[in-house]
């Protein structure tokens, strides 16, 4: 499975940090509203500005296919998985992963503590909640994500890490469209029974299976062996954008089940718009360097640490806003919020990246 590899290895992609970029500071700029605003659109002016905000679940959808396209680079172009063998690829991922997210963890048990110190005057620490978080089962019990909310996805996507090496066999014999097709066959009758009979499951997200494939195949096809014209790219992207619009149209976010029993169809055609986009901007230069701003490159770098302490960081911007001001007007003690949380979101993600996340990777 290695496309020519002389011309991939010398290829820049740093465009996908552009786009992690992108989908980590949607999700920062989503949490911050709705923490004020309220998960809910709104009509006239304010609601063209800003109902987009509300539906950054979607920029998940992004990160998933992401992770099966960077995870299946290193088979296209070396023909092998990252570390070369599985066991390798477990150790290297457990690095990666694992050290930031149980930092981010601690911040988050340490805010949640001084949270509910001051709005009830006690100091309480629910164990099985915090349990729960340590082994990665809050997507599956989501009243125990109580700690650090943006976790759940990194839950999910942990486990499909463990499905990988399985899936590069599985293609190794059947070849990518027959994956793709049994997967779906496979995610999408569990993920119609998920959402339908037990809503209380959903964030487990069966579906990201499904998500993460088609990071695979657009890895795959996007290659410069594979020869795939990016006038195609361009109509499966066009489609599939459409066709996540009317979704979208049709079945409206809410607080409960985000968009309710019609979520993984959602998600599917999202990430599928996802796949055909970084396999269109593969072969378009000027949106790659558009997407390689140095700005842009910097914030991707760091979005794994981003989105871990990004909503711990508000909470507790919330709180201190509440402490200092105490009985001021809700507009004061709003305005101060956002000055802390603009300060405080950039000092926690630079001390995470730095100190556990950077230092951590180079274990692998």
């Amino acid at each position: 499975m290695t496309y020519n590899s002389a011309a991939t290895r010398s290829e820049r992609l740093g465009f996908l940090d552009g786009i992690r970029a992108i989908a980590a500071l949607w999700v920062v700029l989503s949490h911050a509203f709705i923490f004020v605003v309220g998960i809910t659109t709104h009509r006239g002016a304010f609601g063209l500005l800003t109902n987009w905000l509300i539906y950054s679940h979607l920029a998940v959808d992004i990160f998933i296919v992401l992770s099966g396209y960077c995870l299946m680079l290193p088979v296209v172009n070396y023909g092998k998985i990252s570390g070369g063998t599985p066991l390798a690829f477990f150790r290297r991922r457990a690095w990666r992963i694992l050290p930031p997210l149980y930092a981010a963890l601690l911040f988050g048990v340490a805010v949640k503590v001084i949270s509910s110190h001051q709005s009830t005057g006690t100091w309480t620490l629910d164990s099985s909640a915090l349990m729960t978080n340590i082994f990665l089962l809050q997507d599956v019990f989501l009243s125990h994500n109580i700690f650090d909310g943006a976790l759940w996805s990194v839950a999910v996507e942990w486990r499909i890490y463990f499905l990988f090496p399985l899936l590069l066999a599985a293609l190794s014999r059947w070849g990518r469209f027959p994956i793709v097709i049994l997967t779906g066959i496979l995610v999408v009758p569990i993920s119609w029974i998920v959402t339908n009979y037990y809503p209380q499951y959903a964030m487990a997200c069966p579906w990201y299976l499904l998500l993460f494939v088609l990071g695979i195949l657009s890895s795959e096809l996007s290659t410069p062996g594979a020869c795939v014209p990016t006038r195609l790219w361009q109509f499966f992207t066009l489609l599939f954008v459409v066709l996540s619009a009317v979704a979208l149209r049709n079945f409206p976010v809410g607080i409960k089940n985000l968009f309710g029993s019609h979520m993984y169809i959602v998600d599917i055609l999202v990430g599928a718009a996802a796949a055909s986009l970084i396999g269109t901007l593969r072969g378009y230069d000027r949106g790659k360097r558009a997407l390689e701003w140095p700005l842009l490159s910097a914030i991707g770098k760091r979005s794994y640490s981003l989105y871990l302490v990004h909503l711990p960081t508000i909470i507790l911007c919330s709180t201190l806003s509440a402490w200092i001001l105490g009985n001021s007007t809700s507009v004061n003690r709003t305005i101060l919020q956002m000055m802390l949380t603009c300060t405080m979101i950039p000092l926690v993600t630079y001390t995470l990246y730095k100190y556990v996340e950077a230092p951590s990777a180079k274990m692998r």
